[in-house]
């Protein structure tokens, strides 16, 4: 290497080192020129009922996107079980349950609340059941899963099957499941031939699982999916829930409606 050479090489050497010394002491003297620290970030805690797994993610990942500094932690289970932990004395900010009446057992915590989200029920089976139709719910022949009473989707589904007369015949000899996931996963891994889930589960399993037909509430009743705030930041959290043209795109392309009620 030629003598011009080498001091061309030294000198820009020189000149990267002195950019990131003063770049270091620029951070050393001005802290908020570095990048967040961890204990700066606002955290929600959100309990929600377990078929908004596939929905409350996209959600909160265009919330965040919108709101920086604010990180949203989700914990997913059946309503009821949720609601054991908030009375148990979980972190909550943001509660939402899958039926309004899951609010009835908590009495630890109190929330704002505001109906958000409906859903439908339906008929679902494994694909490799052949003419699955409502008539093989009282199949001897069949596998049929539920949820248990205690859960909302439990409740539904019972007040579904007393619509269509076959609630005791089917109720007695059906696999229960402790909630919609569980449910679905049933007869998705072909433990149950027949099942009832949420309309919006039975959408994200694809082709894992064959719609069979809807099923019908009693006139008047309908599944809705009340949110509750207990919080500042929930409830900042729900009003965009609410209130966002973004939000209500996500949720409509997920198959969820939109309560109407004030």
């Amino acid at each position: 290497m030629s003598p011009r050479r080498l001091l061309i090489t030294l000198l820009t050497f020189l000149a990267v080192a002195a950019t990131i010394c003063l770049s270091l002491a620029r951070t050393a003297t001005h802290p908020e020129a570095s990048a967040p620290d961890a204990a700066e970030v606002e955290v929600v805690h959100v309990l929600a009922a377990s078929s908004l797994t596939q929905l409350m993610p996209q959600l909160a990942r265009a919330f965040e996107v919108d709101h920086r500094g604010v990180a949203i932690d989700f914990t997913f289970a059946p309503s009821q079980t949720l609601a054991r932990q908030i009375q148990a004395g979980a972190r909550c900010d943001l509660y939402i349950p899958a039926a309004p009446t899951m609010y009835e057992r908590i009495d630890a915590v109190t929330f704002d609340r505001r109906p958000w989200l409906t859903n439908t029920l339906t008929l679902i089976a494994n694909p490799s059941v052949q003419q699955a139709s409502v008539e093989t719910l009282t199949n001897p022949n069949r596998r049929v899963v539920i949820a248990v009473s205690a859960s909302p989707l439990g409740a539904y589904t019972r007040a579904a099957l007393d619509v269509l007369g076959v609630r005791t015949s089917v109720e007695h000899r059906s696999i229960q499941a402790l909630g919609a996931r569980s449910a679905l996963q049933r007869v998705r891994a072909g433990r149950a031939d027949v099942g009832v889930v949420y309309h919006t589960d039975a959408l994200a399993a694809g082709n894992s699982v064959a719609i069979i037909t809807p099923l019908a509430l009693p006139a008047g009743e309908e599944i809705v999916y009340e949110i509750g705030a207990s919080s500042q930041v929930g409830a900042d959290f729900l009003r965009w829930l609410v209130d966002s043209p973004r939000a209500h795109r996500i949720v409509e392309e997920h198959g969820f409606g939109r309560s109407l009620a004030p």
